[in-house]
């Protein structure tokens, strides 16, 4: 576990081939994150090659990573809490489908970018709030036999678009 640190100033260069500069790198390891400062990476915030990596995390904060804050596969989106914050940006979620059902939170100060096809095979609930750009031709797939409860309200809806605000700019939700 880390807690009560800050991580500064890493993500130099890549690490392998799969990993790109980050401060933060998890592999097939499982990582509990509190109070933890990821700022000023040369590139990524947090990165994750494969599904089995785990990290739950409370109250972090996101300030002035070169790239993205987090680049994650769509299974970890349920270790972002409403808690954390962000100066900005996006959790860019790269491909891939749910392992169990899973809560979704609402980003303080950031947004989710969908930046490859995505499948939900589970139930998955979305927090009011909680806002989600896909990139070109990329869409959402909700599996037979798996759900999603996405309920906003009138003052924080969910909302579901593409990175370019064009007619036909992702695929949509299937």
């Amino acid at each position: 576990s880390i807690s009560y640190a800050e991580i500064k100033y890493g993500g130099s260069k890549t690490a392998a081939t799969y990993f790109k500069a980050s401060a933060i790198m998890i592999d097939r390891a499982k990582v509990q994150l509190s109070y933890v400062l990821i700022s000023h990476s040369g590139g990524y915030g947090i990165q994750t090659r494969r599904d089995d990596s785990q990290f739950p995390m409370s109250n972090m904060r996101f300030e002035n990573n070169d790239k993205d804050h987090g680049y994650i596969h769509t299974s970890q989106m349920q270790y972002f809490d409403s808690a954390s914050s962000f100066d900005g940006g996006y959790v860019t979620v790269y491909s891939g489908g749910t392992t169990e059902d899973m809560d979704i939170a609402v980003l303080d100060g950031a947004k989710y970018k969908i930046d490859g096809n995505i499948d939900f095979n589970h139930k998955v609930n979305i927090a009011a709030g909680a806002q989600f750009e896909f990139t070109a031709d990329v869409g959402l797939d909700i599996n037979g036999g798996s759900s999603i409860v996405a309920q906003g309200t009138a003052e924080d809806k969910i909302i579901f678009t593409g990175t370019s605000k064009s007619p036909g700019a992702w695929k949509g939700i299937f």
